[in-house]
């Protein structure tokens, strides 16, 4: 199994932060703050991510997730650690 944090950047350009990654990020730091979940994960904010068309985005791992509406967030975090522990 993977020890390394699962990596998240939120993006929080004006355009994404005003769409709903204002919401999804205090959701985030919601659900981070659960002491079982947080050595899973490694966040960064980051400004604009040139993805505004399909905002509000966030990378997991690398991979990008667009129109990433609030409460859509954390299962997308969930998933990934779901997906992380089925590799072991």
């Amino acid at each position: 199994m993977d020890n390394d944090p699962i990596d998240v950047v939120i993006c929080l350009g004006s355009s994404c932060f005003a769409r709903g990654n204002a919401q999804n990020l205090r959701e985030l730091k919601a659900y981070l703050e659960r002491p079982d979940i947080a050595p899973n994960f490694r966040t960064k904010g980051r400004l604009c991510v040139t993805k505004c068309t399909s905002g509000p985005t966030i990378s997991i791992n690398g991979v990008e997730y667009g129109y990433v509406q609030p409460g859509a967030a954390v299962a997308l975090l969930e998933r990934a650690l779901q997906e992380r522990k089925k590799e072991c």
